[in-house]
């Protein structure tokens, strides 16, 4: 799910903010990590994602499955992407910030 088509919440319908994701969620040249224990599973510096549809890597999170690209460019910019995220060198795989570019939406 694009984090900028619609609002989600948290368990406690709160709306979720940039600063949940920074909470729990750090990147290291674009791979991400949890920060937290978040769930049974889920230990702190433990490797967040998984690969998904079209070889991108996802992450759930407050029970939606959300781009690992667009959280990446969220804990850099501080703020949702308005418009979509692309890879610039096509690899999904590559979530760099480098490597990462919005383009707006029409």
């Amino acid at each position: 799910m694009s984090l900028s088509k619609r609002t989600y919440h948290t368990a406690s319908d709160e709306p979720l903010t940039p600063s949940h994701f920074a909470d729990v969620l750090r990147h290291d040249s674009g791979v991400l990590y949890w920060t937290k224990k978040v769930g049974p599973k889920i230990q702190p510096q433990s490797r967040a994602g998984c690969l998904g549809y079209r070889n991108a890597v996802v992450v759930r999170f407050h029970g939606h499955l959300f781009n690992a690209a667009e959280i990446v460019w969220t804990l850099e910019h501080n703020a949702f992407p308005e418009g979509k995220v692309i890879h610039l060198n096509d690899d999904r795989k590559d979530n760099t910030p480098s490597n990462l570019h919005e383009l707006p939406r029409v």
